[in-house]
């Protein structure tokens, strides 16, 4: 908990100075994740927290778009703490994109590093890995649900493994995947609501020491974009 206090003050910081040096502005009938024009390169800030009964997760992200190739940079760090299962992992991404199918889908391609904590009973072991990491963001168009008033959503998840060959400490391997439904409430995608569903899995030792920790989860949560 400690450590999402302190990367979401850091944030909060970090976006307070950009906007008022204003440094970029994001006009409201071109924004869409992070892009103004198809000439100028434009940064997008992101903060979110998840959050259910037994574990809260806390993601910081910065998207940079090259107007001139549509390419966008992603680098972003998370930390996941979960009491019931008694781990703590924190992770740093870096991937590559662009839009596809009418700039309606964002994929993502890239790495991710993991570190952290797991422990069963008596058993802890220590998870260092570098993952692929796949990522995808679909804009889904509006849906009139009631009274013809149309709703933004949106559709996200990523998967993240790291096979034994890249698997470090007393970790064998690292799954994770989660996958969001969003729900677009303030003008320009700025807030969203989010409700998803994330899974963990890292199995440690050998023959009759073998063990392994895994987690599932439903999760709701909220997120800002600057």
């Amino acid at each position: 908990m400690r450590h999402i206090i302190l990367l979401s003050l850091f944030l909060v910081a970090v976006t307070s100075d950009i906007s008022s040096a204003k440094m970029f502005e994001i006009e409201a009938d071109t924004k869409q994740y992070g892009w103004q024009s198809e000439t100028e390169n434009t940064n997008m800030f992101e903060i979110e927290v998840d959050a259910n009964q037994s574990s809260v997760e806390g993601r910081l992200g910065i998207t940079r778009a090259f107007g001139d190739s549509g390419t966008l940079l992603y680098g972003g760090i998370n930390v996941i703490n979960s009491d019931d299962e008694d781990y703590t992992v924190g992770g740093l991404s870096l991937s590559v994109g662009n839009k596809v199918l009418s700039e309606m889908l964002r994929l993502d391609v890239g790495f991710k590093g993991l570190w952290g904590t797991m422990k069963q009973q008596r058993k802890e072991g220590d998870v260092m890995a570098a993952a692929f990491l796949l990522s995808f963001i679909y804009d889904i168009p509006g849906v009139e649900v009631f009274y013809d008033v149309p709703l933004d959503f949106e559709l996200s998840g990523n998967v993240c493994i790291a096979p034994d060959s890249l698997s470090f400490g007393d970790a064998d391997n690292y799954t994770e995947y989660r996958i969001s439904l969003g729900l677009n409430i303030l003008g320009d995608k700025i807030g969203t609501l989010l409700v998803g569903y994330r899974g963990i899995k890292s199995e440690f030792g050998e023959d009759r020491k073998k063990w392994d920790l895994s987690d599932n989860a439903v999760f709701g949560g909220l997120k800002f974009r600057f």
